[in-house]
C-alpha cells in the first residue's frame, strides 16, 4: 500500500472544507429562495388573475406566426362544476360494467370543454362550449393539459371503473 503523503492529506482536508463550505452556501441560498409569505384573503382571491400564454403553433397560417391562447387557472368552484359535469349522476351502485364507455367519454369531453370555457373567457371575451368544440383536433387537449398544470388539478389515484376481471372457464 502506498503511504499517504502530507500533501495528499492537506488536499483531502482542503477538499472536505471546500465541500462543507459549498453545502453551507447552498443552505443559505435555499433559505433566501424560500421566503415566507402570509396568505391573505386578497392574495388568494387574486389567484385567478394569473394569465398564462399557451403557444399553439399549429394554428399559425405562416411559419413565422407565433399563435397562442391566453388562459387563467380555474377557481375551486369552477373545478367542482367541471367535476359535476364529468361525474353527473354516477353513484357507486351505477358504476357497474354495463355503463357505456361512450357515455363516460362524452361526459369527460363536456367537462374538458367547460373547463376551457372558464379558463379562456377573460378580458370580456367569452368562449362557448360550441366554440371550443370547433377548435382543430388536438388543440383542446393541449390547452386542457396546460390548464390542469396551472390550476393544480388533483391526479386520480385509481381509475373510475376498475378493470374487468377475467373469468376462468
Amino acid at each position: 500500500m502506498a503511504e499517504v503523503t502530507a500533501k495528499q492529506r492537506q488536499k483531502e482536508v482542503k477538499d472536505r472544507k471546500d465541500f462543507k463550505e459549498e453545502l453551507k452556501h447552498q443552505d443559505e441560498r435555499r433559505e433566501e429562495a424560500v421566503k415566507r409569505v402570509r396568505v391573505t384573503r386578497e392574495r388568494v382571491l387574486k389567484g385567478t388573475g394569473l394569465r398564462e400564454q399557451v403557444d399553439i403553433l399549429e394554428l399559425g397560417k405562416e411559419e413565422e406566426e407565433n399563435t397562442f391562447f391566453v388562459m387563467r387557472p380555474l377557481t375551486d368552484g369552477e373545478f367542482v362544476e367541471v367535476q359535476k359535469t364529468i361525474l353527473g349522476d354516477i353513484s357507486a351502485s351505477s358504476m357497474d360494467r354495463d355503463m357505456k364507455a361512450t357515455d363516460l367519454i362524452d361526459r369527460e369531453q363536456r367537462g374538458k370543454y367547460l373547463a376551457l370555457t372558464y379558463a379562456l373567457s377573460i378580458d370580456n371575451e367569452e368562449w362557448t362550449l360550441e366554440e371550443i368544440g370547433k377548435l382543430p383536433t388536438g388543440v383542446p387537449d393541449k390547452l386542457y393539459k396546460r390548464l390542469a398544470e396551472i390550476s393544480g388539478f388533483p391526479r386520480p389515484t385509481k381509475p373510475l371503473f376498475p378493470p374487468k376481471e377475467e373469468q376462468s372457464g
